[in-house]
C-alpha cells in the first residue's frame, strides 16, 4: 500500500511539473528555420526591391493554397524576409502577365476591397495562438489586424488594432513590388540567450482569379488556414536591438453639440440645447520591456470613433456591439473569456461596458492604465479605468486582471480572470478560471468556471456560491475537411452577474452540438463542400422546463471563382416566453410556449475580387405563432481606386394570422468612401432604422499626418422621424460637429 501510494505521489509530481512547465521548455511541434538574414544599414526603402541588396537573399518557396492546393502558381512570386537589427523587412516581387489587370480597388486605409495584396502574419511571441496580420496592396495601402485563439472562433480577428509600421509599393510593366518595414518595438517579443523566435506566414493573393500562394506549405484544412499562427514557420533572429520607446499622443478637440430637449411640466414646448465643447487629453504608450506594453490615458475622448451600425432587435435578449476604441485594442485577445461559440457569444469581460451607457452614449473617461505582455509562457493583462458621473450614472472604476499560462503542448493553457466594477452602491466583483487542452490533431477540450463574488443581489445565503456561478465544458475539432464536430454543456446560476461582461441568459442549463463533414475537391469548378447538423437546447433551472431549442441542417458550397453559398435547412424550434415580447409596429407576442418550423435560408456571396460585389440572404419560416421572412442585400462597388460606394438593406416581415397582426421593418445603410490619396480620406454614411424611426447621417474626414498623428473632422446627427417633434427646422434629436487633432511624438 505504501509503495503504491509513493508511486502515485511521484507520478502526480512529475505530471504537475510537466503541466506547469512553459511550452517552450517542452519542445515545439514546428522546427526552427535558419537564422534570418541581416540587411546592411544602407538599405534603401522605396518599394522597388533593389536586386543588388535583396538578390543575395533566397526567396521563400511558396505553395498554392487555393483554388487548387499544390497546383503550379499562375504567376511567379518572389518574397524575401530579412532584418536590420531594429526592423523586420519584407521585399516582394509579384510578376504578372497582365500588369494592367492588377487590382487596386481602394486607397482607403484599412479598407482593402478585392485588391491584389501581399500579406504577412507574425506570431511575434511564438505562442502559436496569437499573431499580427499585415497586408499591403499594389498602391501601398496598408491594413493591419490582430489575431487571437489561432484564428478560431468569435473575436479571432480584431480589425480595430493599428500598429506602427510602413510600406512602399511600385508598379511597372512586369507587375508590382512592395516593401514592408516593421519596427520590432511595435511587435513585442521574448529574447532567449540573444535569440528571438517568431512564427512567420507570408502570402500573395491574386484577386481576379482567387489565387493564394503561401509560405510555409499550409494545407487548406481550414477556410483561413493561411492566417493560423499554429501553422507558421518558426524563424530565428539574432542580435535584435530591443528598444523601449515612449510615445506621447496629446489631443485637442473643439466643436459644437446641439440636442432637442422634450417638454417638461415647466417648459411645454420642445427646446434646443446648444453647447460649445473644448477638450484636451493625453495618451502615453511605453514599451516597458520588449514583451510588456503600458498604455496610459488621461481625459480620453473617442469622438473620432466610427458610429455603431444600427440593429433591430427581434428577440428578448440584448444586442451585441463590438469594441472600436483604440485604447482597448493592444493584445485584446488576452482578456478574452468567452462562454460559447459565435461572434456575439456571452463573455465575462466586454470593454464596451466601460465609458459607454447601455444606449451607446459616451461617459467621460477621466483616466486609465492598461498593461499587456508575455513572460515565460505567461500571458498577462491588466487594466483600470475611472469614469466620471453621467446623468443618473455615478462615477465608476472598472478593473480587470487576466493571467494565462501555456501548459503541456502548443494550444494548451490554464488561466484566470478577475473583473471589478465599483461605484456608489453597484459594486461587482467576478472571478473565473479556464483551461484548454490540445488533445491531439485538431481536437481541443475546453473548461471554464466563473463566479460572482460581490454584487448587491447576493445575500448571506450559504448556498449562493453555486447560484452565483457559471461553468462550461466544451470539446471541438477545429477543421473544415473530413469529420468535424463540437459539443458544449453549460450551467448558469440565478445570481451570476458579471457587470463588466455581456450576458444574455442566466439560471439555465444548456446542451449544444454540431456534426459536419467537409470535402476539398481537386477537380471541377466546385472547390469545397460541407454538410452538417446543429442542435441547441436551454433548460430552466427553476422548474426544469425547456426554455429554448433549435435544430437545423446546413450545406455550404465554395467555388474556385470565390463564389460561396450557405444553405440552412428547416428544423424544429421551441421558445417558451416567460413574459410578453414587444416587437416593432406595436406587435406583442403573448407569454407562452411556442413550437414551430425553424426558418430555412440561403446566403450567396460573390467573389471578393470583383469590382462590384454583393452578398444576398433570404430566409423564411415559422416565428412564434406566425410566419416571418428576411431579405438582405449588401452591395459594394469600386467606381475607382478613390471612390467606393456600398450599402446594406434588410427587410424583416412577420405576420400572425390567428391574431390578425403583422409588422415590417427596414434597415438601410448607405456609405461612400472617398480616398484622395493614402493619407487623406472622407467617409460618409446614412443609416435608417424604421423600428426606431431614426435617420443617422455621419461624416468623417481624416488626414493622417503620420502613423499615430491625425486630424479628424467629424459630423454626426440623429434625426427623430416620430410625429410629435416640432415642425420648425429639422426634426433632429442630436447633432455635433467636432475637430480633433492628435499628434504623437517620442520614440
Amino acid at each position: 500500500m505504501g509503495m503504491n501510494t509513493g508511486f502515485g505521489v511521484r507520478r502526480c509530481l512529475l505530471i504537475a511539473v510537466a503541466v506547469l512547465q512553459p511550452a517552450s521548455a517542452r519542445g515545439q511541434e514546428r522546427q526552427d528555420g535558419a537564422p534570418l538574414p541581416r540587411l546592411p544599414p544602407s538599405h534603401r526603402f522605396d518599394g522597388q526591391v533593389d536586386p543588388g541588396e535583396w538578390g543575395v537573399i533566397a526567396p521563400l518557396a511558396l505553395t498554392t493554397f487555393q483554388p487548387v492546393y499544390g497546383a503550379t502558381p499562375s504567376e511567379r512570386t518572389e518574397i524575401r524576409i530579412a532584418h536590420d537589427g531594429s526592423h523586420l523587412h519584407l521585399a516582394a516581387r509579384m510578376y504578372d502577365g497582365s500588369p494592367s489587370a492588377v487590382r487596386v480597388n481602394s486607397l482607403y486605409r484599412d479598407r482593402l476591397l478585392g485588391d491584389d495584396v501581399v500579406g504577412l502574419v507574425l506570431d511575434s511571441f511564438d505562442d502559436q495562438q496569437n499573431g499580427l496580420w499585415f497586408q499591403v496592396n499594389a498602391a501601398g495601402v496598408r491594413v493591419d489586424q490582430a489575431i487571437a485563439n489561432d484564428a478560431e472562433g468569435p473575436g479571432a480577428f480584431n480589425a480595430e488594432w493599428n500598429g506602427y509600421w510602413d510600406a512602399r509599393a511600385w508598379q511597372d510593366s512586369l507587375g508590382w513590388s512592395v516593401e514592408l518595414r516593421i519596427p520590432f518595438s511595435s511587435l513585442g517579443f521574448e529574447e532567449t540567450d540573444g535569440d528571438v523566435a517568431m512564427g512567420l506566414i507570408v502570402y500573395r493573393h491574386i484577386a481576379r482569379i482567387n489565387e493564394i500562394q503561401v509560405y510555409p506549405a499550409i494545407r487548406p484544412d481550414w477556410p483561413r488556414g493561411y492566417l493560423k499562427p499554429s501553422q507558421a514557420q518558426r524563424i530565428v533572429l539574432r542580435r535584435i536591438e530591443a528598444s523601449t520607446p515612449l510615445y506621447f499622443t496629446p489631443y485637442v478637440l473643439g466643436g459644437v453639440s446641439e440636442t432637442t430637449v422634450p417638454p417638461t411640466p415647466d417648459v411645454l414646448e420642445f427646446t434646443r440645447d446648444r453647447s460649445l465643447r473644448y477638450e484636451g487629453g493625453l495618451d502615453v504608450k511605453y514599451n516597458v520591456t520588449s514583451n510588456h506594453t503600458l498604455d496610459l490615458t488621461f481625459n480620453t475622448d473617442f469622438a473620432q470613433v466610427e458610429v455603431d451600425d444600427q440593429q433591430i432587435n427581434l428577440t428578448r435578449f440584448s444586442l451585441f456591439f463590438p469594441e472600436k476604441r483604440q485604447f482597448f485594442q493592444e493584445r485584446s485577445g488576452v482578456f478574452g473569456f468567452l462562454l460559447g461559440p459565435g461572434p456575439f457569444a456571452d463573455r465575462i469581460f466586454h470593454s464596451r461596458q466601460i465609458g459607454l451607457t447601455t444606449g451607446g452614449e459616451p461617459v467621460r473617461t477621466l483616466g486609465g492604465a492598461r498593461l499587456v505582455g508575455r513572460q515565460g509562457g505567461w500571458d498577462i493583462g491588466a487594466l483600470t479605468v475611472q469614469t466620471g458621473s453621467h446623468d443618473d450614472l455615478p462615477a465608476e472604476n472598472f478593473g480587470t486582471v487576466r493571467l494565462r499560462r501555456d501548459i503541456i503542448n502548443p494550444g494548451s493553457y490554464v488561466g484566470g480572470i478577475l473583473t471589478s466594477r465599483l461605484g456608489a452602491e453597484r459594486n461587482n466583483v467576478v472571478a473565473g478560471v479556464d483551461g484548454q487542452v490540445h488533445v491531439g490533431g485538431n481536437d481541443y477540450l475546453i473548461g471554464k468556471w466563473a463566479q460572482t463574488l460581490v454584487d448587491p443581489v447576493l445575500s448571506a445565503d450559504s448556498g449562493r456560491l453555486g447560484r452565483a456561478g457559471l461553468g462550461l465544458l466544451r470539446f471541438e475539432r477545429r477543421t473544415s475537411v473530413g469529420l468535424y464536430f463540437d459539443g458544449q454543456v453549460t450551467w448558469s446560476g440565478s445570481q451570476f452577474r458579471p457587470a463588466l461582461g455581456f450576458i444574455t441568459r442566466r439560471n439555465y442549463a444548456q446542451l449544444q452540438g454540431r456534426l459536419a463533414h467537409g470535402w476539398l475537391r481537386t477537380s471541377g469548378s466546385l472547390r469545397t463542400v460541407s454538410v452538417g447538423a446543429f442542435g441547441v437546447a436551454f433548460r430552466r433551472n427553476a422548474g426544469g422546463e425547456v426554455e429554448s431549442a433549435l435544430t437545423a441542417g446546413s450545406l455550404s458550397l465554395g467555388w474556385r471563382s470565390g463564389l460561396n453559398a450557405n444553405i440552412q435547412t428547416p428544423g424544429f424550434q421551441l421558445e417558451d416566453l416567460p413574459a410578453p415580447l414587444q416587437l416593432p409596429g406595436g406587435v406583442t407576442i403573448p407569454a407562452g410556449r411556442y413550437t414551430y418550423l425553424s426558418r430555412a435560408g440561403i446566403q450567396l456571396a460573390t467573389p471578393a475580387g470583383f469590382k462590384t460585389r454583393s452578398s444576398f440572404f433570404v430566409a423564411a419560416g415559422g416565428f412564434f405563432d406566425g410566419w416571418a421572412v428576411t431579405l438582405q442585400a449588401t452591395p459594394s462597388m469600386n467606381l475607382s481606386r478613390h471612390l467606393v460606394l456600398s450599402g446594406d438593406y434588410r427587410l424583416d416581415a412577420a405576420w400572425f394570422d390567428a391574431r390578425d397582426d403583422r409588422f415590417t421593418t427596414h434597415l438601410v445603410r448607405a456609405r461612400g468612401q472617398l480616398a484622395f490619396d493614402a493619407k487623406a480620406s472622407l467617409d460618409g454614411s446614412v443609416q435608417y432604422n424604421s423600428a426606431a424611426r431614426v435617420l443617422l447621417p455621419s461624416l468623417r474626414f481624416r488626414y493622417n499626418l503620420r502613423e499615430g498623428s491625425d486630424l479628424w473632422i467629424v459630423v454626426n446627427q440623429v434625426f427623430d422621424l416620430t410625429a410629435d417633434l416640432p415642425e420648425q427646422g429639422s426634426a433632429f434629436r442630436a447633432r455635433n460637429a467636432l475637430v480633433k487633432l492628435t499628434y504623437s511624438f517620442g520614440g
